[in-house]
């Protein structure tokens, strides 16, 4: 269940990926890390110059969930590790 703050998350998540033409994510990781700097941009420049910090999925997983539900992007199946390729425009 998404609640209405995830929502609009959402809908930015996905008008970002379209209008940067991201096509894939190479890990879980830099996923979450993108929805984190649209969820809490003043967090992006704390943050700057790394991409090491995990996050956690209890906070990403319903945003992650829908996306995938909608076809908007899936997980690679030829990756050992979590890979998202995006398919909304394919």
């Amino acid at each position: 269940m998404l609640y209405a703050r995830n929502k609009s998350v959402l809908k930015e998540v996905a008008k970002k990926i379209a209008t940067n033409n991201i096509e894939i994510f190479k890990s879980q990781n830099d996923l979450y890390i993108f929805i984190e700097d649209i969820k809490n941009p003043f967090l992006k420049s704390v943050r700057r110059g790394t991409n090491k910090l995990q996050y956690m999925p209890v906070n990403y997983t319903p945003i992650v969930n829908v996306l995938l539900e909608l076809g908007f992007l899936q997980k690679n199946p030829n990756r050992n590790k979590i890979e998202y390729i995006v398919t909304y425009c394919k």
